[in-house]
């Protein structure tokens, strides 16, 4: 080993040590906990002049990040309900089983957040065409622009994800600013012209707050969680992907829907967040939405993908920024649990708006 690198190696360490021991005595105090954590309030986005989303049956919805926890549950719940045409798009060459577990979806690989010249084009594997039936790897398989794809969806999902500290992803150039950043520039930039009505992007809670800066003493308050957390950088690359979503509304002319999840320093493992089975075990799987970015508390893949999924098609999830919380109940399983959560939401978003002077 280098003994040259270990200083850094002991530092990484002990950060990491220092969020999973906090994050882990607030959880064990409070496991799910919607409680306001910040000073930034709710932002609804105004939709003057955008088409209405409007997706029909057999619209196509695109899922970029498909290969991810949330983005497989998300096709998953897509392809159940049958009403789209499904299109999942993935960075990860060695995920063969991705299109073997959808046969009834287009899978596409490529890296959508590659460094381009503006006369090149960004391309993708289609590695199942329904035409030849071609669902194996190993065969050979056309070359598609990403253009092309992202033109031609009625609905794109950004579920691009990757931790927030160091890790192999980010040796392969999958690092938060590259994906929340230069990727989110190429999809857009292909989404031009296209008919796309609605975007739905996967932030996570912080990215909007005012946490202290980074590599200094921050301060001992309830956005100490979210500082450790963006030591890397990560809620700021989340903050800049929401400063793009939010120009594309008026310049692209569709609708979108910003969803903030709890992320954690990995997405599973001791530095993970919790897991599946507790949520279960403790039976919290019902869904709080929250405007803003101004709550704490835990969110589960399941009901991150479901939420996700009613922000391509529910009314009131047009040009809304929100948080996801896990708390004690059953998670929404109709139309009328999700108008209620939906309902709960613009409740509490008509409480936080400051009342106009008389």
């Amino acid at each position: 080993v280098d003994s040259s690198t270990m200083p850094a190696r002991l530092c990484l360490i002990g950060i990491c040590a220092l969020g999973t021991v906090v994050e882990g005595f607030v959880n064990m105090q409070v496991p799910i906990r919607p409680c306001v954590a910040g000073p930034r309030s709710s932002r609804s986005v105004g939709a003057g002049g955008l088409r209405a989303s409007g997706l029909v049956e057999g619209d196509s919805v695109t899922i970029i990040g498909a290969s991810s926890p949330v983005g497989r549950l998300l096709a998953a719940q897509l392809l159940t309900e049958g009403r789209f045409k499904v299109r999942l798009i993935s960075n990860d060459p060695a995920t063969p089983d991705l299109f073997k577990a959808f046969p009834d979806a287009e899978v596409y690989v490529g890296n959508l957040a590659q460094a381009i010249d503006a006369q090149d084009t960004l391309s993708l594997l289609a590695a199942n065409d329904a035409a030849t039936g071609i669902h194996r790897y190993g065969i050979a398989r056309p070359i598609i622009a990403a253009h092309e794809v992202l033109r031609d969806s009625s609905a794109v999902v950004l579920a691009e994800g990757t931790s927030c500290f160091p890790s192999m992803q980010w040796i392969y150039g999958l690092s938060p600013s590259v994906l929340d950043g230069r990727g989110i520039r190429n999809v857009l930039q292909s989404m031009e012209g296209g008919k796309t009505k609605r975007l739905v992007y996967l932030s996570c809670m912080g990215a909007e707050r005012e946490l202290s800066p980074r590599f200094s003493i921050p301060k001992l308050d309830a956005n100490i969680l979210f500082w450790v957390l963006n030591f890397f950088g990560a809620l700021d690359a989340k903050r800049a992907g929401e400063t793009l979503i939010r120009d594309a509304q008026s310049r692209l002319s569709l609708e979108t829907c910003i969803v903030r999840p709890k992320l954690h320093c990995y997405d599973s493992g001791p530095f993970g967040g919790l897991p599946q089975d507790a949520y279960d075990d403790m039976q919290y799987q019902a869904i709080n939405l929250v405007p803003g970015d101004v709550v704490d508390g835990e969110s589960s893949h399941p009901a991150t993908a479901g939420v996700l999924m009613q922000a391509l098609t529910h009314p009131l999830a047009a040009n809304k920024e929100m948080c996801i919380v896990n708390s004690k109940g059953s998670a929404p399983s109709s139309a009328m649990a999700w108008d209620q959560v939906f309902g709960a939401l613009q409740e509490r978003e008509r409480q936080m708006t400051p009342s106009p002077l008389r």
